[in-house]
């Protein structure tokens, strides 16, 4: 993990936290609208709901890190990316498996079985 996270108020029915990273391409139109690419994603799942962050570094030795969509996301020197991080509390019937493939369906899933979830969404620019 390159950027420390940290939330709060976990549900207390929560068997497992997933955390997802979503960065994405940014073109901005003459006229001000931005389009959106996702162009690279990781999840980090099976950390335990006592976690309360993820500190700069490897995530906890029991959770798993999936790249299921993984480009180079570092943005050009004057470009920026958009970075959404979510957090699932995800109940013990919907765990996410070490080996289920994930991707964008998956997240669609989480957010439909999740206890709770937040998301922060940020701006990053190359240097």
């Amino acid at each position: 993990m390159w950027l420390p996270l940290a939330w709060e108020n976990i549900p207390q029915n929560t068997a497992e936290l997933v955390v997802a990273f979503q960065f994405n391409e940014l073109k901005r139109g003459a006229n001000g609208a931005v389009a959106s690419r996702l162009v690279s994603e990781t999840i980090v799942g099976n950390l335990s709901p006592r976690h309360r962050e993820l500190a700069v570094g490897m995530p906890p030795k029991e959770s798993f890190i999936k790249h299921p969509h993984a480009e180079a996301f570092c943005p050009a020197p004057g470009q920026e990316i958009g970075i959404v991080f979510s957090v699932y509390a995800i109940p013990r019937q919907h765990r996410l498996k070490r080996y289920e493939a994930v991707g964008l369906a998956t997240l669609t899933g989480l957010d439909e079985v999740a206890l709770a979830s937040g998301s922060l969404a940020t701006l990053y620019g190359g240097p």
